[in-house]
């Protein structure tokens, strides 16, 4: 065998294995082993039938916003994930958020609005948002992708990642059926939901406070369709978790327990007071987890809308960012939570 000619076709080879870049997924883009997420399965969501039920109910104005602000209908999405994680030298929390939909989602609402500046990293089209650090990319015709710019700037650049989760995340969603929405929060990095308990138990339990190093780790969430596929309910988990199964764990089920009939009595959530009442609460492992079946899926159409002034309010930053007024209702002001707003001239968000 000559080597000689096989170096020389090695060598005219190289250049182009070069300039050909291998398909970026979404999961090149997520951060690997991350430990927080949200992800919405839109598919299982009309695969289980759950989202005929829901149509009729009252939710239109909700998806109708949202089409408006990603410039595509919501039967075109597949998934939705969202991970943030910590990214470069100064370890800064970056975040990204991957659409994949089930045909070619075309050009978003922002870009078609201007929002973007259009730059080339990595034979690719990378738009920078000309508020803040937000970036966005299409990959992909059936991808598109938002996050921060450094985060998806070094993808491109030729950093793809792989983009697996960490254990506690994998644990929380593995081999789980019919899992419509599921979110992981790491405390560390979000300590926010540690905080609200501590104020929980300062009011509530004296002031009790979790032994050093036995705090939760990770909150999480997980909506699941359950029951008969022709009958489904949605069943909502919501879960504590610690390295151990000691005195920190007993004392999460205490802090959530009091954490429930603080709500309760808030006026402001008098329209979940049934469901509220209706939680159980179960040990398993190192996990405070607190379970309840909101109905058949027809019947929650109500609570989402009730929920409707959170879902919006990707697009209330939007505005906001471009120095518009904003009205702000108080939750005890009206019995029921009105429709969500138009979008305002300009807005957009998700």
């Amino acid at each position: 065998m000559r080597i000689a000619p096989l170096l020389t076709l090695s060598a005219l080879c190289a250049p182009a294995l070069t300039q050909t870049s291998a398909p970026l997924t979404a999961r090149s883009f997520l951060f690997d082993d991350y430990r927080t997420v949200l992800s919405l399965d839109l598919k299982t969501l009309r695969d289980t039938g759950v989202w005929d039920e829901l149509s009729p109910s009252g939710i239109q104005g909700i998806t109708s916003l949202f089409e408006q602000g990603m410039g595509f209908e919501l039967d075109l999405l597949d998934r939705l994930v969202m991970t943030r994680g910590r990214h470069g030298e100064e370890e800064a929390v970056d975040y990204v958020m991957v659409l994949e939909g089930n045909a070619p989602l075309g050009k978003p609402g922002d870009l078609q609005r201007g929002f973007y500046q259009l730059e080339a990293v990595g034979g690719r089209e990378l738009y920078k948002s000309e508020w803040g650090d937000e970036a966005f990319t299409t990959p992909a015709p059936k991808l598109h992708v938002y996050g921060s710019e450094r985060a998806l700037r070094s993808v491109l650049e030729g950093a793809p990642r792989r983009g697996l989760p960490s254990p506690d995340v994998m644990a929380f969603t593995a081999g789980k059926k019919h899992v419509i929405l599921s979110a992981v929060a790491d405390l560390v990095m979000e300590p926010e939901p540690l905080e609200m308990l501590r104020e929980v138990m300062a009011e509530q339990l004296d002031g009790m406070a979790w032994p050093e190093g036995d705090a939760p780790s990770s909150m999480a969430a997980r909506v699941t369709v359950i029951g008969d596929e022709d009958d489904p309910h949605i069943q909502l988990e919501v879960m504590l978790r610690h390295g151990t199964a000691g005195e920190g764990l007993a004392l999460s089920e205490r802090a959530g327990n009091a954490a429930l009939d603080k709500l309760k009595k808030m006026p402001q959530a008098r329209m979940f007071k049934p469901m509220l009442k209706r939680f159980e609460f179960e040990r398993s492992g190192t996990d405070a987890m607190w379970r309840v079946d909101l109905g058949r899926a027809r019947d929650c159409g109500g609570l989402l809308v009730g929920l409707s002034p959170l879902m919006v309010l990707g697009t209330t930053v939007r505005v906001v960012q471009q120095g518009q007024a904003v009205p702000v209702l108080e939750a005890d002001e009206v019995e029921v939570p009105p429709p969500p707003p138009p979008v305002q001239p300009g807005g957009g968000g998700r």
